[in-house]
């Protein structure tokens, strides 16, 4: 329990506080109206002083006295000094601002906004690689489909030829080594056609004479 405090400068009663009050009486003329204790936090053990308007005079050394009861109900005796320096508030050096920190909204913005320009631009690249590949592709489909168009009428040429070719030993390919076998066939119709057409024109031919050499014989015998 405190039962003290005597703030003093240069002999002068700062401040007194005892039998739980403030005891002003002899208080000093420049410290009028301007100290007070933290009464709140006293039993704590915190008997520091406060003035208010500080000028310059105020500047020295300050003695506390405190007397107080412990635990164990004897009274102690305590003596501090502290010393008071005032500076203009002119003169006072302005403490370095720390670098403000940028703002978590503004750089997620910043962030957000270069994301959304680098897939803006991968999306318009990979657009142009799609078209690029869907035309050149649709340039090949139209390619194979002229080059298939043009073999079936290649094929449907070659099949017309074929089948107008007339058939005999001229019509097999020069390629073919060996005749097949209904060339055969056809071959040896044609040479038997051709001997029988032999055979009938030397009939007619040997029966024109025998009957020219008839005629002949008849004029004789009607002459005679």
């Amino acid at each position: 329990m405190t039962l003290l405090v005597e703030w003093k400068r240069s002999g002068t009663i700062v401040h007194l506080y005892r039998s739980r009050g403030d005891s002003l009486v002899n208080q000093g003329m420049n410290f009028k109206g301007r100290t007070s204790l933290f009464y709140d936090k006293m039993a704590a053990g915190n008997v520091s002083l406060k003035v208010t308007n500080v000028t310059e005079q105020d500047a020295g050394n300050y003695i506390c006295y405190v007397r107080f009861k412990n635990s164990s109900g004897k009274v102690q005796v305590r003596k501090c000094n502290v010393t008071l320096s005032v500076v203009d508030k002119e003169e006072q050096v302005q403490p370095t601002s720390p670098t403000p920190k940028p703002d978590a909204v503004t750089s997620g913005i910043d962030i957000g906004a270069i994301i959304g320009i680098i897939v803006a631009i991968v999306a318009v690249v990979g657009g142009l690689i799609a078209f690029g590949v869907w035309k050149t592709w649709g340039k090949i489909r139209s390619m194979l489909r002229c080059d298939n168009k043009g073999g079936t009428e290649a094929s449907a040429d070659h099949q017309q030829a074929a089948s107008s070719t007339p058939a005999g030993p001229s019509a097999s390919s020069s390629s073919d080594t060996e005749p097949q076998p209904e060339t055969k066939k056809q071959g040896k119709n044609a040479r038997r056609n051709r001997r029988r057409h032999n055979n009938l024109k030397s009939k007619k031919k040997d029966n024109s004479e025998a009957v020219g050499l008839k005629n002949t014989a008849n004029g004789c015998n009607t002459s005679s």
